[in-house]
């Protein structure tokens, strides 16, 4: 596209330009090619100044012009500025209107844990009325993995073949860390992709989520328009489906955005030092079609399409996309097995 390779030209070749004029008659020459008339970036841009490439940029896509940018043009400028340091964040996308959610958005820091009595992990938060609100439905892991109990049999025997030495007791305490490695590193994977999302910083070599983030970060430049939640309160109502008292579900999932410049698309995030085979994480696709359901329950979206996302170490990350049909698939096979421990 002629509008794309021009700014993409102009980028590349800027780092060789000491030429303050001939910057400044770049940047008229780079606005007059890229914005179709009546808009008139050349104004625009004759009426700033520029500290590096990374200003530039964020300013000429900020601009109402921007509107009419291509995704591809907006992806190629960020290979551009990819190995850079200036700061580019990545939610500038073309994005498509958005409704405003049914109900404000609970984050983390909005909800208190709070302690019934009853051995379970409850929820509290104030609504905009003032009212609080109490949620004492199990959460989504609790429920999954009911329905999806591990198994430690192959492991312990994985483990016993790798270390023919172990007593028991040192075969239980090395899948005790490796479960808390596993949680360590989902932790700081997630909390690196939400700092990158808000500030466009990236972890650095010596964080523990560095693998995983570089992992996976081609799938956010490539296929994210922009997010539109991360990591917000969900839930659902289950009596009507199971007709079982109190049933619910409950919990936070990692991102709901826009992709591909048409998709709502809710998306789950996973780690793993090697590939996974899709048979054995089927527990993953029910948890985030369940998501799914309780994000239409809470905030009232209903999304095109779920990934989970498998960020792993020296190659791209494992995409595992799941249609409308999948999802309602998932979703029956789950509601089935979540009414056995509503019986309890």
């Amino acid at each position: 596209m002629k509008r794309s390779s021009t700014i993409v030209k102009f980028l590349n070749n800027w780092k060789n330009d000491g030429d303050e004029k001939s910057k400044s008659s770049a940047f008229k020459s780079i606005a007059a090619s890229c914005v179709s008339t009546p808009l008139d970036l050349v104004d625009w841009v004759s009426k700033n100044e520029f500290k590096d490439r990374g200003e530039f940029v964020k300013l000429l896509l900020n601009n109402p012009c921007a509107d009419e940018f291509s995704y591809t043009t907006h992806t190629d400028l960020a290979k551009v500025l990819k190995s850079e340091d200036e700061a580019f964040i990545v939610p500038w996308k073309h994005k498509l209107p958005v409704a405003e959610p049914t109900r404000p958005w609970i984050y983390r820091e909005d909800v208190e844990r709070i302690d019934l009595g009853d051995g379970n992990r409850n929820y509290a938060f104030n609504e905009e009325s003032g009212e609080r609100k109490i949620l004492t439905y199990p959460s989504i892991s609790t429920l999954n993995n009911h329905i999806n109990p591990f198994n430690p049999f192959f492991w312990i025997k994985k483990i016993k073949k790798d270390n023919p030495d172990f007593e028991e007791d040192e075969v239980l305490n090395f899948m005790e860390e490796a479960r808390n490695s596993g949680a360590r590193r989902g932790t700081a994977t997630h909390t690196a992709i939400e700092d990158f999302t808000e500030t466009g910083k990236r972890p650095g070599v010596e964080d523990l989520s560095y693998p995983y983030f570089t992992s996976i970060e081609s799938f956010i430049e490539h296929r994210v328009d922009h997010f539109i939640a991360l990591e917000p309160l969900v839930w659902v109502d289950l009596e009507p489906q199971l007709q079982r008292a109190g049933a619910g579900a409950m919990g936070y999932l990692d991102g709901f955005a826009q992709t591909d410049g048409k998709n709502f698309s809710l998306i789950d995030w996973k780690t793993a030092d090697k590939p996974k085979q899709k048979g054995h994480i089927l527990n993953y696709f029910m948890q985030v079609s369940m998501y799914c359901v309780m994000l239409r329950a809470t905030y009232g979206y209903k999304v095109d399409n779920a990934f989970i996302v498998v960020g792993v170490p020296d190659r791209e990350a494992q995409v595992f996309e799941l249609g409308p049909e999948d999802i309602r698939e998932n979703v029956r096979t789950f509601l089935h097995g979540a009414r056995g421990y509503f019986s309890k």
